[in-house]
């Protein structure tokens, strides 16, 4: 199955020794939804731009349904490409009706082709009762939802969506995420988000691409990214870890909590990345773990985040909400996961080894 879009070795630069993309990689399958996670700075937004056609590549190729858009002395503008673009600010027209701009995308469609197509569409996303109305007197989600809806309207394969969730505040962003996301499995259309936000990418995604510096650190599913990450950068980016220094030996490793088994295979000094909810506390006359203390305890209704401190070191556990370790009360401290290698530790090295920096 040929991809939607095909991205090979994009780069662009805006400034001598700073790129803002550098050799950047990667497909999305029909119907997939993709999502390039970063920092700010990080290239995400101007990889979207670059597919969309809103900026020309310095080098690389951008392929969208079988058809060259960049590359080898080819640009097509973004009119061309048959791309929808939902920007972070929605960008509807605030003099049109609703159905008026869905309608705008649509113009070369006979009028009466183009309202009918609007209304379905407007019907796809529940907003047919609202057709009559402008902007303003919608809320952020409904505004959310006109704006994929002008996006989808005239059937393009692939659809990008730029920090599209980002103005909405935490409740109305997860609903009209879910809302959004189940639209674009309706129709089997492909898209790729953009965004700084782990938990939106990790429950809006098929899968995704961590970038850093202009670069793709990683892709695979949300599943396999958080589970298993390939280096320090992307084990702290995408949730909260322990870095903890250990000695590998192929399939466990020593650290300072004890053996540890491996999630992969690692040989010598490297730095393992272990979420704290895969660390767990147990009273202090347990047979398990290594002895500690905890140093604090913040309360987040559905769950615990503690911290804890263990063979002189400092760790953050996940806990159930019915935890009853308070600062101060004596731990045992488990493993109960597989730990990740994610490079190598200066801090591991036998006496003796000359230190390295640690990689990311």
């Amino acid at each position: 199955m040929k991809p939607v879009l095909r991205v090979q070795d994009l780069a662009k630069a805006y400034r001598p020794g700073g790129p803002a993309v550098a050799g950047v990689s990667f497909a999305v399958a029909p119907g997939e939804i993709f999502a390039l996670l970063g920092p700010s700075g990080s290239g995400k937004t101007t990889t979207l731009r670059l597919i969309a056609g809103f900026e020309r590549p310095d080098r690389g190729e951008v392929w969208i349904a079988g058809r060259q858009a960049s590359g080898g002395g080819r640009f097509l503008p973004p009119e061309e490409r048959g791309v929808g673009y939902v920007f972070q600010d929605h960008a509807l027209f605030p003099h049109l009706t609703v159905l008026e701009n869905v309608m705008f995308g649509l113009h070369r469609r006979p009028p009466r082709r183009r309202r009918a197509r609007a209304l379905e569409v407007l019907d796809l996303v529940g907003l047919t009762v609202f057709k009559d109305r402008r902007p303003d007197e919608l809320s952020g989600g409904q505004q959310q939802r006109v704006a994929l809806a002008r996006a989808i309207a005239p059937g393009p394969p692939l659809v990008l969506l730029d920090e599209a969730f980002s103005s909405l505040d935490a409740g109305l962003r997860e609903v009209t995420r879910a809302e959004v996301r189940a639209l674009l499995k309706a129709t089997g259309t492909s898209a790729v988000l953009v965004t700084h936000d782990q938990e939106e990418a990790l429950s809006f995604a098929d899968r995704l691409g961590v970038m850093r510096a202009g670069r793709l650190v990683q892709v695979g599913t949300p599943e396999e990214v958080y589970h298993l990450p390939a280096t320090p950068f992307v084990a702290r980016f995408l949730g909260h870890t322990n870095l903890v220094p250990a000695r590998a030996h192929g399939d466990w490793a020593e650290t300072p909590l004890g053996r540890v088994p491996l999630a992969r295979p690692a040989e010598g000094a490297v730095r393992l990345s272990i979420r704290p909810e895969h660390l767990e506390l147990l009273p202090p006359q347990a047979a398990e773990g290594v002895p500690g203390r905890v140093r604090s305890r913040a309360f987040k209704g559905h769950d615990l985040t503690l911290e804890v401190e263990a063979a002189g070191r400092r760790y953050r556990v996940q806990a159930d909400y019915r935890s009853r370790f308070f600062p101060g009360d004596p731990v045992r401290v488990r493993v109960r996961e597989p730990a990740v290698a994610v490079g190598r530790n200066a801090e591991a090295e036998p006496p003796g080894v000359k230190r390295e920096r640690a990689a990311d």
